[in-house]
């Protein structure tokens, strides 16, 4: 699993202060020592900043900056790369250009909030792939269900209340039910893959909510 890196000052380079004003220095300074603003159009200038990211890079997440250096050899060299390979690449060297960027131009404070933000509605993603791609919008959606529809909305609504409750401190209505499905989901995959012996484990956090998640549909029904 590919995993941003936290933000915390690196010893490679000393982080500004959000509320200077780098504007109001006579070259501009940036926020990588020894380089202004003016540098940005000196083309050896920038292969110097360049140079910088990449020890820095290499210095900060070696393994990620190897797997980036294979891809872009490959690449230099005429190679055949697969999407994978090269999603993977730019997936794992991203982040870290966002914090040398962020860096460079004083924003770090301001990064680190919408990386947040976006972080925090990661679940909607999963919502979108794991349920309403996969349960709702294929043909077969619902075959399984014997009941009439309107059992089916009665144990719907019972068992996302109960999951709910792991997501009621969520303000926003939209990821509160998100949060809630996506919990449901994996309590369904776990115990299909469990009784297919292989790919998935209960574990005692799983276990419990999958307890408590039964015993509330089965009060009210």
């Amino acid at each position: 699993m590919i995993t941003t890196p936290a933000s915390a000052p690196s010893s490679f380079f000393p982080r500004l202060s959000s509320q200077a004003d780098p504007a109001s220095g006579p070259e501009f300074a940036l926020g990588v020592p020894g380089f202004s603003y003016a540098d940005l159009h000196v083309p050896a200038r920038l292969a110097e900043l360049h140079a910088t990211f990449w020890a820095w890079f290499r210095a900060e997440a070696p393994e990620a900056a190897s797997t980036f250096t294979a891809y872009a050899d490959a690449v230099a060299s005429g190679a055949a790369v697969k999407p994978e390979v090269a999603s993977t690449a730019v997936l794992v060297a991203a982040p870290y250009v966002s914090r040398f960027v962020g860096r460079l131009f004083a924003v770090e404070a301001p990064l680190d909030a919408l990386r947040e933000s976006t972080e925090e509605r990661g679940v909607l993603w999963r919502f979108k792939a794991a349920f309403a791609k996969k349960r709702v919008l294929k043909d077969s959606a619902g075959k399984a269900w014997t009941g009439t529809p309107a059992q089916a909305t009665a144990v719907a609504r019972v068992a996302l209340a109960c999951a709910e409750v792991g997501a009621e401190a969520l303000a926003d209505e939209e990821l509160r039910v998100a949060s809630a499905v996506v919990e449901l989901v994996d309590l369904d995959e776990t115990a299909r893959k469990s009784a297919k012996a292989g790919g998935a484990v209960w574990t005692p956090a799983l276990a419990e909510r999958a307890a408590a998640t039964d015993s509330t549909v089965l009060i009210t029904g």
